[in-house]
């Protein structure tokens, strides 16, 4: 076998490697840890002092050290986050499957090129093939460990070796114990570009417009990071400072920092005082921190140059590197839209729509009912010529005259190169760009991982193959058309229970003709291992508005469930009800997770229990609950999904994709679990229990939640949930929970694998989406976050993180200036106040978001036709109200990757 033993050395290396970095990484993380459990932070922030006020301003001490404590803090949180990120990608099973398989490929291979050049001992070499990996998957256990002693042995010799090296130190320094002074014993030479500043942000970022082509001021606080750069679980590639596997590229770390002793001599044997060599040694790790982050810096910098973008975070599944260019153009994330084509018939089409607009309002004037319908169906009429009406004619025309196409040339946001690059990417026949689970950016991954995932599902008893009933029909009849045919009868049989323009949606007609849903997956890469989220969409099947209409049906019923959430602010107002009075000492917060609901919930048992709840509630009629529970028979047994030429018919549970389920799957669960809930919050021992679909959260008296979990695990044979022990915090939905002080408080909670890739500033999205989405954001943080200290910390990370995504540090600034955390209460009732209200519907200017439409030209045109309007007489004051641009935005790169796996018939 010595043929395999390079290959299995090597491999036996990697696993070594891997473990040794993660153990000595959660080592690190524990000592760091341990020293805040003891009051202390680590000694790099432990020993950071505040600037000292100048002569005559003695009264901004105070201020220079409440930012500097808070700095310190801020530094901490930054550090540790960084850290656990760091330390949940090092090594995992997914990465220990990864090392296995990379050794099966390569035996493989091996044994092929043995076969092919003595073919009568194939066997022979085939069977010391597998003895190779049956050995290397039985000794990876003990590899581990003994990597893991080697990791703690190197990290105690590390610090016994720390501690000779600073008494050698000290004792060639010769030094008295007296203090040094930085003006005097000790001259620190700071590059001023990296030191970290004194307030807890980073520095300004290229101005609007600029920041491709400056480098600008980026990041003084390179400590704070948030994302780590080289991680191969995660897939992230590009130019790394520290020893990679991959197309990487090396920059050499400059040093920021030297220590030069002026002191005059001492006498020999004279000892630094222990503050002093705390003091030192901070200087120390402050350079051996900065020195460790300085090219990481430098890689976003030059990314921020290149790309718009400082970090390109993938999740890389396929083993092998990405090609730079197609690296580039994923990490613009999912959301990214290229800069388009200009297009001389835009202006034309929006002023033709326009003027159909403006004629039908004028023909109908309907401002009483002028709200938008629930069910709607557009028309295709166009009216004729306004001849009573010339003047509104007349001024149309002088609108369509002020309305000039830009001129100025633009230049495109993304490189040319990057995008072939991307293609070649998207049509090699082996890979797959995917969306990655729980809005955790793109995942790259083999055509054969993607189909035996996907067949994990299709090849579950959810799913039938029934390929050549669906093509050979029934009675001559195409089963599409049979379908139809079953639809429209159930709906005439009801027909007295619906309106027209109900009956007319749900049987309203495809623009070509039905289609089955076709099937996919996203990468659940929070799971180890990475498994696929089945997602079917079914706008492209006939129950899709049928089931439109069931979940219009179902949505308001949710009121009557007690303990169902809309979102999480649900739960923060319940949070607000609980905090008027003190919790018990002993109260005790969880949460759990109902393991694939969707496909396990049983069609037979949900209808029975919609029947049940609607009948309780006496809803409707008896006819109408009859024709409801039929529909929902209907949408959840006449689902015919495609998958590679295959077509599948659902028979058990339910997949993502339909309007109708998330209501359905909340109301399943209440019917079961209501009993069992009613009788444990009526003992007292259950204070509180929500619950947002499949995540549960609970408040109880005390941490004694056995009972509990064991009776709501046994209320369906195919319902298990996946509890948290019970403590004084968790994690639910996008919320830290805790109880302090016998109140709840909460924060922003964020996983550990969140990429951040936000929207980059220079995607061709308007300057009011982008302002809009800072805004969002930062609302969301204030309505979450109870102290105002944690909204700060939030707010501060926010901005790094935009920076990152190549925001200027004004423009954020901008967008921040008008969310206060004083206004969270305000920001709650105003969105719930928001979604109560009748939507009236606006004059619309619809055209595309183009290089030739002038935003500026185009509002002025408008202004002034309104203004013109406002002169006519008898003009209905439908028309005569202000007009709203409407853009249809340009598509995004994303549709590539979409392209090519429908290509690729997946």
């Amino acid at each position: 076998m010595e043929w395999l033993a390079p290959t299995f050395s090597n491999h036996q290396k990697r696993v070594f490697g891997a473990v040794r970095s993660s153990h000595s990484s959660q080592l690190y993380l524990n000592k760091i840890k341990e020293r805040h459990e003891a009051g202390k932070f680590p000694k790099s922030i432990e020993d950071l002092a505040a600037p000292k006020a100048l002569d005559g301003l003695p009264s901004l001490q105070p201020i220079w050290d409440e930012v500097t404590a808070q700095y310190k803090q801020n530094l901490y949180h930054g550090l540790v986050n960084a850290r656990e990120e760091k330390l949940a990608t090092q090594y995992s099973p997914a990465i220990r499957d990864e090392i296995i398989k990379s050794l099966v490929g390569a035996v493989k291979k091996l044994c092929a090129d043995k076969s092919t050049a003595d073919p009568t001992h194939q066997p022979s070499f085939e069977a010391e093939g597998m003895a190779t990996f049956t050995l290397f998957t039985k000794s990876i256990t003990a590899w581990e460990q003994q990597a893991r002693e080697q990791a703690l042995q190197q990290f105690q010799k590390q610090q016994d070796k720390e501690d000779t090296n600073e008494r050698q130190t000290l004792e060639q320094a010769n030094v008295s114990d007296t203090q040094p002074r930085a003006d005097k014993d000790t001259n620190i030479s700071v590059d001023p570009y990296h030191w970290p500043a004194t307030r807890p942000q980073v520095s300004p970022l290229p101005s609007e417009g600029q920041h491709q082509r400056r480098e600008g001021q980026l990041l003084r606080r390179s400590i704070q990071r948030q994302q780590p750069q080289g991680q191969p679980q995660r897939g992230i590639q590009g130019q790394g400072s520290r020893k990679r596997e991959g197309n990487v590229n090396t920059i050499l770390p400059i040093p920021l920092l030297t220590v030069n002793n002026n002191s005059k001599p001492k006498p020999k044997n004279r000892r630094l005082s222990k503050a002093q060599k705390n003091r030192m040694k901070a200087r120390n790790e402050i350079t051996n921190d900065l020195l460790a982050e300085r090219a990481e810096v430098q890689i976003m910098k030059h990314n921020l140059k290149e790309i718009g973008v400082a970090q390109k975070l993938v999740h890389n599944l396929t083993g092998k590197p990405i090609p730079i260019g197609a690296l580039n153009c994923l990490a613009l994330g999912t959301k990214f839209i290229p800069i388009p084509k200009s297009n001389n018939t835009i202006l034309s089409l929006s002023m033709k729509s326009f003027r159909r607009t403006i004629r039908l309002r004028h023909l109908f004037q309907d401002d009483e009912n002028n709200v938008i319908p629930k069910y709607w169906l557009p028309s295709s009429w166009n009216p004729s010529y306004l001849d009573k009406r010339r003047d509104i004619e007349v001024t149309m025309d002088v609108l369509q005259h002020s309305i000039k196409p830009n001129t100025i040339s633009t230049i495109p946001n993304i490189n040319k190169s990057d995008i072939q690059q991307y293609n070649k990417l998207l049509y090699d026949e082996n890979t797959l760009v995917i969306l990655a689970d729980k809005n955790l950016g793109y995942a790259v991954v083999t055509k054969s991982w993607y189909l035996e995932r996907c067949f994990d599902h299709l090849n579950s008893p959810s799913y039938n193959k029934i390929t050549d009933q669906y093509n050979n029909g029934l009675n001559g009849i195409s089963t599409i058309n049979s379908l139809v045919n079953s639809l429209t009868d159930l709906i005439m049989e009801y027909q007295h229970q619906l309106d027209s323009d109900e009956i007319k949606w749900i049987l309203q007609k495809p623009k070509d003709e039905w289609q089955p849903m076709r099937f996919y997956i996203t990468a659940k890469v929070h799971k180890k291992p990475v498994k696929g989220r089945p997602i079917v969409p079914s706008m492209t099947w006939m129950t899709f508005h049928l089931s439109e209409w069931l979940a219009n049906q179902l949505n308001p019923l949710l009121a009557n469930t007690e303990w169902v959430l809309k979102d999480s602010y649900d739960l923060l107002a319940a949070f607000q009800e609980i905090n008027h009075t003190n919790l018990p000492q002993t109260a005790r917060v969880a949460s759990a997770d109902v393991e694939a609901l969707y496909p396990n919930m049983d069609i037979n048992t949900g209808l029975q229990l919609i029947k049940q709840f609607v009948e309780e509630l006496e809803w409707q009629n008896r006819h109408k609950r009859d024709f409801l529970i039929k529909a929902m028979e209907f949408v959840l047994t006449k689902g015919y999904i495609t998958f590679e030429g295959e077509i599948y018919q659902q028979t058990n549970g339910a997949a993502m994709g339909s309007p109708m389920i998330p209501p359905y799957a909340n109301i399943f669960m209440y019917q079961l679990e209501k009993n069992t809930v009613y009788k444990y919050k009526n003992s007292g021992s259950l204070l509180l229990y929500k619950r947002f679909i499949d995540d549960v959260f609970i408040i109880t008296r005390d941490s004694n939640i056995t009972e509990l979990q064991n009776e709501l695990n046994s209320l369906h044979p195919s319902i298990k949930l996946t509890w948290t022990s019970a403590a004084k915090h968790c994690s639910f939905l996008d919320l830290n929970v805790f109880i302090k002080n016998n109140k709840l408080h909460t924060n922003v909670y964020q996983k550990q694998l969140n990429t951040y890739a936000y929207l980059p500033f220079h995607s061709y999205h308007t300057k009011a989406q982008k302002r809009g989405f800072i805004k969002g954001e930062a609302v969301r943080y204030a309505r979450i976050c109870t102290s105002e200290a944690d909204f700060g910390l939030m707010v501060k990370l926010f901005t790094l993180r935009l920076q990152r995504r190549g925001y200027p540090l004004s423009f954020i600034q901008k967008s921040l200036g008008q969310v206060q955390h004083k206004d969270r209460h305000n920001y709650t009732v105003t969105a719930r106040n928001n979604n109560n209200k009748k939507k009236a519907i606006p004059l619309l200017f619809k055209t595309e978001y183009n290089p030739i439409v002038s935003h500026n030209n185009v509002r002025t045109a408008l202004n002034q036709f309104t203004a013109n309007i406002l002169k006519l007489a008898n003009v209905h004051p439908s028309i005569s109200q202000k007009v709203t641009i409407c853009y249809k935005m340009p598509p995004k790169l994303h549709v590539l990757s979409l392209k090519a796996r429908k290509r690729k018939g997946l």
